[in-house]
């Protein structure tokens, strides 16, 4: 069966996420507009529209849920001087109300590097974490200890695709290399790598959140 919504107009930019805490992604776009991002969502449990003001010109949006409430966090990421500052609305952390009131800065991250938010701990909740083309680096904030894990997994020109790959609960470290049409995984449990030939140069990745941001 397919379904049609008329959501958002063409210059909008669509994302995904629940935020509504019904288990099934929201229709979303983000508006870019006079007074900065405005976020349109259409909440699958009563199909009623609510809205967010959060982000400007140039920030770069990142869906993920960073307090492990099972709602999804409106966040984005901007670029400054001192480096990337993440800026994420907090759904309210359990709260039920889920107001959307509470929001948090964090400085992670230098310009070129590309955000790749997954849960890598299997703490329920999604990482700030980045990866660093100029020297294939991975730099992740585990949330369940509060320190950067810095791993060296990749090179430049691949492009990052993170994932809970083998469903242990935590999110593997994985690039795809457009030159050669390869992906390769590293699985933190037993420190095995693995190679999979899929895809061709011009294919759009889809496997993760973070390439909303690549």
């Amino acid at each position: 069966m397919i379904t049609v919504i008329q959501w958002g107009v063409e210059t909008d930019k669509p994302v995904t996420g629940d935020f509504d805490g019904d288990g099934r992604a929201d229709a979303t776009v983000i508006r870019n507009t006079a007074q900065g991002f405005v976020w349109y969502v259409r909440q699958s449990s009563n199909g009623a529209m609510r809205t967010f003001s959060f982000g400007t010109t140039g920030d770069k949006p990142v869906l993920g849920d960073f307090d492990g409430d099972g709602w999804t966090d409106v966040s984005v990421i901007r670029n400054t001087q001192n480096g990337l500052i993440w800026y994420i609305l907090k759904s309210g952390n359990g709260i039920s109300s889920q107001m959307y009131t509470e929001w948090t800065a964090l400085q992670f991250g230098i310009a070129p590097d590309i955000p790749t938010v997954e849960d890598f701990d299997g703490d329920g909740k999604t990482d700030v974490a980045v990866f660093r083309p100029s020297n294939g680096t991975w730099y992740i904030l585990r949330s369940s200890i509060n320190q950067v894990q810095i791993t060296q997994f990749g090179s430049n020109g691949d492009k990052p695709q993170p994932a809970d790959y083998d469903g242990d609960g935590e999110s593997e470290l994985a690039v795809y290399r457009p030159s050669e049409g390869n992906w390769y995984f590293w699985f933190r449990g037993d420190k095995t790598q693995k190679i999979v030939s899929w895809g061709v140069s011009s294919d759009i990745l889809v496997s993760s959140l973070s390439t909303l941001s690549q």
